[in-house]
């Protein structure tokens, strides 16, 4: 298989990727309570497509790597590292928090005024960076896309504007969810970019 190909099919990854987001996030606002029959469904997408999207990722970067330069390069690292991280968050919100909410409630608190001992203490700190880690990064790879223009510009400042929505997390679901709706549209502009591009 020709690198294009390869490249086109990271594309298809990536629109994967932002519709599993955009599916999970309107689903949150829709029902966002995680004791809901469809919660663990739509989240489990939400999860695989966070790892498709790790693909859409690169091929993101290896398409317009020789016009990002180390903005573009540094960029791809910290998103993709950090997106790796928040994967732990994302099996958590998935898989454990819908358990707690029933069983143990006292332990997720209630943010962002009582984070509980769940949040509170180091896992906290470390879904925290890991949200700060993927923000910096899909701001710089977003910026180093619009500079180099060979994927749409606009898809890449969709993915600038909204890149923060994981901290966003903390202080409301609806704006984690509207942004994380956004993001997850410039993310699959992106992929569709990739995808329908010719060898």
């Amino acid at each position: 298989m020709s690198s294009s190909n390869l490249i086109r099919w990271c594309g298809l990854a990536a629109v994967l990727a932002g519709l599993s987001l955009i599916l999970q996030q309107v689903y949150a606002l829709v029902a966002p309570d995680p004791t809901t029959g469809g919660w663990v469904a739509v989240h489990t997408l939400g999860y695989f497509g966070l790892a498709i999207g790790l693909l859409g990722q690169i091929g993101v970067y290896v398409r317009q790597k020789d016009h990002v330069g180390q903005l573009g390069f540094f960029g791809f690292l910290l998103a993709f590292i950090g997106n790796v991280l928040t994967a732990g968050a994302a099996f958590l919100n998935t898989y454990i928090v819908p358990v707690l909410t029933v069983e143990a409630p006292a332990l997720l608190g209630s943010p962002p005024a009582d984070p509980g001992p769940l949040f509170g203490g180091p896992m906290g700190l470390v879904v925290l960076l890991s949200a700060v880690i993927v923000t910096i990064g899909f701001i710089m790879l977003g910026i180093a896309t619009m500079r180099a223009g060979i994927l749409p510009r606009p898809a890449a400042l969709l993915v600038v504007l909204s890149s923060w929505f994981g901290l966003a997390a903390i202080f409301s679901p609806v704006v984690f969810a509207i942004a994380g709706a956004v993001f997850g549209l410039g993310n699959a502009w992106l992929g569709y970019a990739l995808w329908s591009e010719k060898s």
